[in-house]
């Protein structure tokens, strides 16, 4: 049994200071594209000008996420689990 006081686990240490394997600049423009079709989709949708998707949908959490699984799969650096 681990005991998570004595260790505890964060798997944000494992990506501190990667490097930026995707454009990000180009990524973030197109989550943003992404989000704004969302968001006039269901303006469409529900007929109603007022609505706004989340910011966060698709916002730069998603962005950072996908640079981290950039180097997941590239970089591999647990070693290859296979």
């Amino acid at each position: 049994m681990v005991d998570w006081e004595k260790n505890p686990y964060d798997e944000e240490l494992y990506f501190k200071d990667i490097p930026d394997l995707v454009n990000m600049t180009d990524l973030t423009f197109k989550f943003r594209m992404a989000n704004q079709y969302l968001t006039g989709f269901e303006r469409g949708i529900y007929n109603d000008s007022s609505i706004r998707l989340n910011p966060d949908c698709f916002g730069s959490y998603y962005v950072t996420k996908v640079n981290e699984y950039e180097y997941l799969f590239e970089e591999d650096p647990f070693g290859n689990i296979w």
